[in-house]
């Protein structure tokens, strides 16, 4: 009789029961899974960095293009002034040479 009870025993020792298997299986899937989540928090953490690097390199840039859009402005200003100056310039050119003309024609006749 005790012979019978070694025996099942030894066999519950090399062959797990199905609790165990069971809870050998658990324990493995929840290794895996902290090792998921851990893996996961490190990707989470280097997502959010580089987030946070993009937006702000997205103000240098805004503040960059704001920047240029300001000198463009003025530059076009500068650029409208100078033209309204030389077409001015040019309109008393032609009405001095206008008048040069017309003593010039007096004076022949």
């Amino acid at each position: 009789m005790s012979t019978s009870v070694k025996d099942s025993g030894s066999k519950k020792s090399k062959k797990p029961s199905g609790e165990e298997a069971s809870s050998k299986e658990l324990a493995k899937e929840l290794k895996r899974e902290k090792q998921e989540k851990k893996v996961l928090k490190q990707e989470f953490k280097l997502k959010a960095e580089r987030i946070v690097e993009l937006e702000r390199e997205l103000e240098r840039q805004t503040v960059k293009a704001n920047e240029l859009e300001k000198e463009l402005k003025d530059k076009e200003t500068k650029f409208l002034d100078m033209y309204h100056e030389n077409s001015s310039q040019h309109d008393k050119i032609l009405e001095l040479t206008h008048q040069l003309e017309a003593e010039v024609n007096y004076i022949k006749f």
